[in-house]
């Protein structure tokens, strides 16, 4: 129920509120996919596409069987970006 409502708020662009909203329900499930999905979305539409990066990676490692959120961020339409955030990140990670 509070994924669903998180995700009409998000769609009707109601961004503060969803946000709130996918806060709450990582209180509750630190570890659900979708959530972290959503704060992905929802930070991807705000222009924070560090941050975007950070929870869809975060989805795509969640739930490795989903390859809705592997290809999430190309999804966004900001993939160069994302894709270079994405692989500066993953090289700070091996060193």
């Amino acid at each position: 129920l509070y994924i669903e409502k998180c995700e009409a708020l998000y769609f009707s662009g109601k961004l503060d509120a969803a946000f709130i909203n996918a806060g709450t329900l990582l209180t509750k499930d630190p570890g659900s996919a979708e959530v972290h999905y959503i704060m992905g979305c929802i930070n991807s539409d705000r222009g924070d596409d560090r941050e975007a990066v950070k929870w869809l990676k975060s989805a795509a490692e969640t739930d490795k069987e989903s390859h809705k959120y592997a290809y999430a961020v190309a999804e966004r339409g900001r993939y160069s970006k994302c894709s270079y955030i994405l692989f500066q990140s993953d090289n700070a990670q091996q060193r």
